[in-house]
């Protein structure tokens, strides 16, 4: 709904206001429904063609926002982004597919439950990409997990990716929380949070 706020000068602004309450009585009685919405819409393009008759400022049409940016990408998991980095996952974000990019680190991980509260299912998520080669992992296995980290060279940059609001782990037990974030903890690499948000475009 756009509100419309116009000071005129007081004898000016008495004449189309008197005008204006005349115009909204008489276009108001007697109808309802689509007859109402006509007769609103009369009513302000009155109010717009006085506001224009007084030498009033031309209201500008409000920007249009730009479409997203992961909008705008052809998002594919496996495939690289337009900056050259890997794309290992996408998360739903209601208008698009919000992607989890290695876009600074060589490794990356994340934990998701892919069931619910009460049917929980750990995933663990492992990406990596050295030069040309890149590997994708997905395993609901936590020794399985545990080696892949424990293979990357001590000292390493490790991203360790998480989402706005609700985080990917939700409903899992807070036993594999903690185990998948002590084996992080322990791996000897440095730790790097990165944040995908997965809100709608244009939000």
């Amino acid at each position: 709904m756009i509100a419309i706020h116009i000071q005129i000068p007081s004898t000016r602004g008495a004449m189309l206001g008197e005008s204006l309450s005349r115009h909204r009585s008489n276009e108001a009685v007697g109808k309802t429904g689509e007859e109402t919405r006509r007769a609103i819409k009369r009513i302000i393009c009155f109010a717009i063609a006085s506001a224009c008759a007084f030498g009033l400022p031309a209201c500008k049409p409000a920007p249009v926002p730009a479409p997203a940016p992961s909008q705008q990408e052809r998002v594919v998991v496996g495939e690289l982004n337009k900056d050259g980095r890997l794309i290992f996952w996408t998360i739903d974000a209601f208008d698009h597919e919000e992607p989890f990019v290695l876009s600074h680190e060589d490794y990356g991980v994340i934990l998701i439950n892919e069931g619910d509260e009460k049917t929980p299912k750990a995933i663990y998520k492992y990406a990596s990409q050295r030069g040309d080669t890149t590997r994708i992992v997905s395993t609901s296995s936590f020794e399985e997990f545990k080696a892949l980290v424990n293979q990357i060279p001590k000292g390493s940059a490790l991203a360790v990716f998480a989402t706005c609001s609700v985080p990917r782990h939700w409903g899992l037990k807070e036993s594999v929380v903690q185990q998948f974030n002590k084996t992080l903890e322990a791996s000897g690499l440095s730790l790097v949070e990165r944040g995908v948000c997965y809100c709608p475009s244009g939000k």
